[in-house]
């Protein structure tokens, strides 16, 4: 189970600002927040890295350019980042719709890391109904439905369309999330340029 979180903003003034951390020894050192910039400014994309320094395991989120924000979580040694990727990034989304509202980002903290600390621990069941809660993996899982076959740059150009005051990040980790679960396979074909989704499997949510 994570030990705590902590949303990051770099500031080109003053450099790396803890905007929120729960619980309250959570703080990370200025140094260490150094790095996790460091790491993301190289690659330049929203998305996952994972950082061990001395005692500390970290798995980090960059929001994107748009948003400029990261989202840190505190792990245990023996905790692998990867395992927290989507769940990082469906908060990572939440975040985008609090327009970078610090006050509101502190009292939803809390919520985010009880959220992000059972999640390794869900079912396969529990991973497949947080779709229909995800508005984003919803409209991507009705058009895969409807099409069956999809190119994966298309689907980001028309998320981008559909979220015109929004910012639509990481569409990797979402279609990952379904690959993971065994919803689609990702295939390259000659002659198209983008690699396509494959719907190869359907779910059915009933009550009991």
């Amino acid at each position: 189970m994570p030990t705590g979180i902590v949303i990051m903003r770099w500031d080109e003034r003053i450099g790396a600002e803890q905007l929120a951390f729960f619980p309250k020894d959570a703080k990370i050192e200025d140094k260490t927040l150094m790095q996790i910039y460091a790491q993301h400014e190289y690659s330049g994309d929203a998305g996952i890295i994972t950082l061990s320094v001395g005692a500390l395991n970290l798995v980090s989120y960059y929001c994107g350019r748009d948003l400029g924000i990261y989202l840190i979580l505190l792990l245990k040694p023996e905790e692998d980042g990867l395992d927290f990727e989507a769940g990082l990034a469906d908060i990572a989304r939440q975040l985008v719709t609090l327009k970078k509202n610090v006050d509101t980002i502190k009292t939803m903290l809390p919520t985010f890391f009880a959220r992000l600390s059972v999640y390794t621990s869900f079912s396969d069941e529990q991973k497949l109904g947080l779709i229909f809660t995800d508005e984003v993996k919803l409209m991507i899982l009705k058009r895969l439905r409807e099409e069956v076959v999809l190119e994966k740059s298309e689907i980001e150009i028309w998320l981008k369309d559909q979220y015109r005051n929004a910012v639509i990040f990481d569409i990797d980790g979402v279609i990952k999330t379904f690959n993971k679960i065994g919803l689609i396979k990702m295939s390259s074909v000659k002659g198209i340029a983008s690699d396509l989704m494959f719907f190869i499997r359907d779910i059915m949510m009933l009550r009991h």
